[in-house]
């Protein structure tokens, strides 16, 4: 298995701490970390990284911004939230 390198985004502190710790054990590395949009734009555009794991929803802003840039770099990415997608419209658009 070849190790990823991740960029992770995720508004809650213990959250993306514990996300850490599961990419890890799973033998990947996460290179970058952001808690919102900005933060994480910024990151997105710099860094070097495999994968991005977006949380839909930083602070009451969606992620959309951030995962047009990864897009946009031609990189793969998924999403994560404690939201029912059913009733979060705005990931629809992604």
């Amino acid at each position: 298995m070849t190790q990823a390198s991740i960029l992770l985004v995720e508004d809650e502190a213990l959250i993306r701490m514990m996300l850490v710790e599961m990419v890890e054990e799973l033998g990947h590395r996460v290179i970058a970390e952001a808690g919102s949009v900005d933060q994480a734009r910024a990151l997105a555009e710099l860094e070097g990284y495999d994968l991005a794991i977006l949380d839909i929803n930083l602070q009451g802003i969606n992620v959309q911004p951030v995962a047009e840039v990864v897009r946009g770099r031609g990189l793969p990415f998924f999403f994560l939230s404690a939201y029912d997608l059913r009733k979060c419209r705005s990931a629809r658009r992604i």
